[in-house]
C-alpha cells in the first residue's frame, strides 16, 4: 500500500485521527494532538517517533497494519499519567525507547495484540523510573528484547528469543518462549516481589536466569532443552516451585543466595546434574523428584546453615542421588528421601560434615548407600516400587513399603500412583435407552489411573473386546458413556479398563446388556388390576406411526384420552392417574386401547374403591 503525502487538511487537536483517511502518514496523525491515532490496514515504510502521551490501534479486516518501527523518546510525555498504548499493530523494525536530556517521565508503554519482528529496546537510560512499566499482552517478539524498566508485565506472549530485563519488578505467565540464542528470560537488579510462572521454555541455553533477586517465584513452568533450566545468582529469597525441567544440561542451578525454597519440581533426563546450590545460606529442598539425569541428583555446596533435603526421590542418576559437601556452619537435616538405582552412592557427605540423618531409603544404589558418614538407624534399604521407573513415572505402587514406614511415614517426593484403581470402583451399570446403551460408571476420589475406558464384547464376558465409539459426559462425578452403535436384538457385555503405569488392567467384573426382542405394535404392560391409580400403561412401536391410548367403558364410550400423535419406534410408558373429562371415573371395569397403524390392541382393567 502506497501512501503519498497530499492535500491533507488535519483537524486541530481533534479527539481521533484515522490513517490515512485524515493524515497521509502515521506521523502526522501522532503530531496532530489526537488522543487516539487510527491506521487502516496496509505496509507503512515509515518509522514514527513518539514523544507525547497518545493511543495507536490498528484497524483492519483480515490483517494489522504493518510499520517500520517505531521510537519512543521521554522529551514531552506530560500528561498524568504518560502513557503510550498500541494495539493490533506490526513492526517489522526495532521499537526502541531513548530518554533525551535526562528528562525521566515514569512512563507507562503498553503493547496488546502486537508483533514486534527485532523486539523491545532501550537505547540509553540509567534510571529504572524512566520507564514506569511495560505491558506486553498477546504479542509476538522475535529476536532480543532488553530495557531497564521500573515493572513489567508479560502475559500470553510468543517469543521467537528472549528477555532481558533490569527491573525492579516482574511478572511474566502463560508465555511461550519457542527457541533462540542465550537466555529466554534474564532478569537482573530484581529488588521486590516477583513471578515468572506458568510458560513454556525451549530450546535455550538457559530458560530463567536472575540475579540480585529479593522475594521471587518461579512456578509452574515447563523448561525443555535447555543448557540450564534455572539459574539463580546472588540475592536474599528465591522461590522455586512445580516446574517440569526436561532434556536440559542442568536442571537448577543457585549461587550465592541467602535462601532458596525448591519444592514439588521435576527434572528427567538431564545431561548433568537435577539441583545444586553453592554458598547458599539456607537452601532448603523438599519435596522434588530427579529422575535419569547424567551427574548427582541433588548437590549443596558449602551451605552456611547446613539447609534440608527432605521427602525428594532421585532414582537412575549418572552419580550420587545425594552430595552434601564443604558445609561451613550447622549441620544439613537429610530425611524421608528416596535414593534409588543411582550410578554413585545413595549420599555422598564430605570430610569433616555430620548430617542429620533418618527415615531414608537407599536402595540399589551402585557404590553402595552412604559414603562419609554412617547411615542412621530409622534408614531403610526397600524397593520402593515405583509405578514406571522407566518412564520416569516415580509414585508409588499401592503395595510399596516406603508408603508408610514405622516411625516415619511415608518416605520419598510422591505418594500412591498405582495399584488401587480395582478397589475403587464405585458405581459400574448399563442399560437400554431409545438410541443406543447407556454406560454410567464413576471410581473414588484417590483412583490412580492415568486413563480409564470402556470396552465391549459381543459375544461373551471372556471377549473379544473392542472400544466402542459413543458420546461421553460427566454427571457429576459419573462417566457416562452412549453406546448408539449397540443394535436392540444384540446382547453385550461391557468392562472397564485402567491404565496403571503401562500395564492395562481390568476393574472390576463385566456386565451383561441383555438383547431385547424385536419392537412390534402391542400393549406389554397395563396395571395394577384391580388398582385405583396411577396406572401403568407400557406399549410398543414396530416403527414410528401414529398411536391414540384411549379408556372405554362397558358400554365403548370414551372416558379418558391417555395418549396420542406421533412416537418414535421401540418401548414407551405412560401413566394414567384414573381421570377422565369428567373428573375421576367411578370404580368398575374399563378396556385400555391401543390403535396404531393398521390395526389395535387392548386389555381389560378394573378400577377399585
Amino acid at each position: 500500500m502506497a501512501l503519498l503525502a497530499g492535500c491533507f487538511s488535519l483537524p486541530a487537536h481533534a479527539s481521533t485521527v484515522v490513517v490515512p483517511d485524515d493524515s497521509p502518514t502515521v506521523q502526522l496523525g501522532i503530531d496532530s494532538g489526537a488522543d487516539t491515532v487510527m491506521i487502516r490496514q496496509g505496509n507503512y515504510d515509515e518509522r514514527p517517533l513518539v514523544d507525547h502521551a497518545v493511543t495507536l490501534r490498528g484497524i483492519g479486516l483480515d490483517q494489522r497494519p504493518r510499520l517500520a518501527g517505531l521510537t519512543v523518546v521521554n522529551t514531552d510525555f506530560w500528561a498524568v499519567p504518560p502513557a503510550l498504548n498500541v494495539s493490533a499493530l506490526d513492526f517489522s523494525g526495532r521499537v526502541t525507547h531513548e530518554t533525551i536530556f535526562f528528562t525521566p517521565r515514569n512512563l507507562r508503554l503498553s503493547f496488546s495484540e502486537c508483533c514486534l519482528d527485532s523486539g523491545f529496546f532501550q537505547l540509553q537510560s540509567t534510571d529504572p523510573d524512566d520507564v514506569a512499566w511495560v505491558s506486553l499482552t498477546n504479542c509476538r517478539l522475535r529476536g532480543q528484547t532488553r530495557a531497564r524498566v521500573n515493572q513489567v508485565f508479560m502475559e500470553a506472549d510468543t517469543l521467537d528469543g528472549g528477555v532481558a530485563w533490569a527491573v525492579h519488578e516482574v511478572w511474566i505467565e502463560q508465555c511461550w518462549f519457542k527457541g533462540g540464542p542465550g537466555t529466554a528470560i534474564e532478569l537482573w537488579d530484581t529488588p521486590r516481589p516477583g513471578l515468572v510462572g506458568h510458560n513454556q521454555i525451549e530450546n535455550y541455553s538457559t530458560g530463567v536466569s536472575v540475579r540480585d533477586a529479593d522475594p521471587y517465584l518461579i512456578k509452574y513452568n515447563t523448561i525443555a532443552r535447555c543448557g540450564v533450566g534455572i539459574a539463580l545468582q546472588s540475592g536474599t529469597e528465591v522461590d522455586i516451585s512445580s516446574n517440569t525441567i526436561g532434556e536440559c544440561g542442568l536442571g537448577i542451578s543457585a549461587v550465592g543466595l541467602n535462601r532458596i525454597d525448591v519444592l514439588s519440581n521435576t527434572i528427567v533426563r538431564g545431561a548433568g546434574a537435577g539441583v545444586t546450590t553453592s554458598f547458599v545460606e539456607y537452601p532448603v529442598i523438599v519435596g522434588n523428584v530427579v529422575a535419569q539425569c547424567g551427574g548427582p541428583g541433588f548437590v549443596i555446596n558449602r551451605a552456611l546453615y547446613g539447609g534440608v533435603l527432605q521427602s525428594n526421590t532421585c532414582f537412575g542418576s549418572g552419580g550420587d542421588g545425594f552430595e552434601v559437601k564443604g558445609g561451613m556452619g550447622d549441620p544439613a537435616i537429610i530425611r524421608n528421601n528416596i535414593a534409588a538405582g543411582n550410578v554413585g552412592w545413595g549420599l555422598l557427605v564430605g570430610t569433616g560434615l555430620a548430617p542429620a540423618l533418618g527415615c531414608n531409603d537407599w536402595f540399589n544404589n551402585r557404590l553402595g548407600s552412604v559414603s562419609g558418614v554412617a547411615a542412621d538407624s530409622s534408614d531403610v534399604a526397600l524397593d520402593p516400587l515405583f509405578c514406571d521407573a522407566d518412564s520416569a513415572d516415580l509414585r508409588l505402587n499401592s503395595t510399596s513399603p516406603v508408603l508408610k514406614v514405622a516411625g516415619c511415614g511415608q518416605i520419598g517426593a510422591l505418594g500412591v500412583g498405582c495399584g488401587v484403581t480395582a478397589t475403587l470402583v464405585q458405581r459400574f451399570a448399563a442399560g437400554r435407552v431409545s438410541d443406543g446403551i447407556r454406560v454410567v460408571w464413576e471410581v473414588a476420589e484417590g483412583a490412580t489411573a492415568s486413563e480409564i475406558w470402556l470396552e465391549r464384547s459381543e459375544g461373551s464376558g471372556q471377549g473379544p473386546w473392542s472400544r466402542p465409539v459413543g458420546d461421553r459426559s460427566l454427571d457429576n462425578r459419573a462417566v457416562v458413556e452412549l453406546d448408539r452403535s449397540a443394535i436392540s436384538e444384540q446382547a453385550y457385555w461391557y468392562r472397564l479398563v485402567a491404565l496403571e503405569g503401562r500395564d492395562a488392567v481390568v476393574i472390576g467384573a463385566p456386565i451383561l446388556v441383555e438383547a431385547q426382542a424385536r419392537p412390534e405394535f402391542r400393549l406389554t404392560e397395563v396395571g395394577p388390576s384391580p388398582g385405583r391409580g396411577p396406572m401403568r400403561i407400557a406399549f410398543s412401536l414396530e416403527h414410528a406411526g401414529a398411536i391414540e391410548v384411549t379408556v372405554l367403558d362397558v358400554q365403548g364410550r370414551t372416558v379418558a384420552r391417555v395418549a396420542g400423535g406421533e412416537l418414535a419406534a421401540g418401548p414407551h410408558v405412560i401413566a394414567w392417574n384414573g381421570e377422565g373429562a369428567q373428573g375421576r371415573v367411578p370404580p368398575g371395569l374399563y378396556l385400555i386401547r391401543y390403535r396404531f397403524p393398521g390395526g389395535q390392541d387392548s386389555r381389560r382393567i378394573v378400577i377399585s374403591r
